[in-house]
């Protein structure tokens, strides 16, 4: 919850800094999701879970994104912004279904094993 929450106030200080367009790259987007993609990257490489890899996996296609927009300026903006946006919605979803499976875990064992335990 804290790099979702983290990438939410990062974009908010970008808009202060630029209007988001989609008619070029937008910087600040491109700022928010390589942080996405470090920080659930970290998660990942540290829990024993499967949603950090989901949301890792998400956050760099909405960072790839960036990279086909500036390769193919013919892009359409309305494209670009399902294309930058739509994977990160998906984290949102990502993190519900591994906190419903925690407490699906919790419900019938009692507890849940630690995320740490390779």
């Amino acid at each position: 919850a804290v790099v979702i929450v983290a990438m939410t106030a990062i974009q908010f200080g970008s808009e202060f800094i630029g209007h988001q367009k989609f008619h070029s790259v937008d910087l600040g987007s491109v700022v928010v999701d390589s942080y996405g993609v470090i920080g659930f990257g970290a998660i990942a490489l540290y829990a024993r879970r499967a949603w950090p890899i989901w949301a890792t996996s998400l956050q760099i296609l909405s960072l790839s994104s960036h990279f086909a927009r500036q390769v193919d300026k013919s892009v359409s903006p309305m494209v670009y912004a399902l294309m930058k946006s739509s994977p990160t919605f998906l984290v949102l979803l990502a993190v519900i279904v591994g906190t419903a499976a925690h407490v699906r875990r919790l419900r019938a064992n009692g507890t849940d094993p630690g995320w740490m335990g390779w």
